[in-house]
């Protein structure tokens, strides 16, 4: 879930220092550069939130599992 989280956060900072660099000269490649990173950077946040929903339901279901195996147990 780390990798996930340093991806996105590492994504942003390149689209961020990209952006910059088209602020300050703006050049064509320079627009193509910060749209490819933006896109990177949208796609992995993306894939963060969903890795941790998707874990967020895996675990509910594992604890409502854990509560009908003790209430079958008694």
């Amino acid at each position: 879930m780390k990798t996930y989280l340093w991806s996105a956060i590492l994504s942003t900072l390149a689209m961020f220092l990209s952006g910059i660099s088209v602020t300050l000269s703006n050049n064509p490649l320079g627009v193509i550069a910060f749209g490819g990173f933006t896109i990177a950077a949208v796609l992995n946040w993306v894939v963060y939130f969903s890795k941790s929903i998707r874990d967020a339901e895996k675990e509910k279901r594992r604890k409502q599992f854990e509560e009908l195996k003790q209430e079958f147990e008694e």
